[in-house]
């Protein structure tokens, strides 16, 4: 029973770390679409191409589709763990 203990000890210290990735993730994914939003913006006031735009689009579903698979790579990784230790729905 120690074992299981220290197992969760370990889990829990990496939970505000976790924590901690999402929310830059989410600042990121955030950044990206203001970004998005001001070439769109420039664009439609004449300032930028058609070619900007899209450049600007690629670079956002990049960011997103990053910050999603490393995400899920998180959560995984959550699920493993509680698997291991034998904890179910923490």
């Amino acid at each position: 029973m120690p074992a299981v203990v220290e197992r969760l000890d370990i889990f829990d210290r990496h939970r505000p770390r976790d924590a901690a990735f999402v929310g830059v993730g989410e600042r990121d994914a955030d950044v990206a679409r203001r970004n998005l939003d001001v070439v769109r913006q420039a664009y439609r006031l004449g300032r930028g191409s058609l070619l900007d735009v899209v450049a600007e689009q690629r670079r956002y579903i990049e960011i997103e589709n990053g910050y999603t698979d490393a995400l899920k790579q998180v959560y995984d990784a959550a699920v493993d763990i509680e698997r291991a230790v034998g904890v179910a729905g923490r």
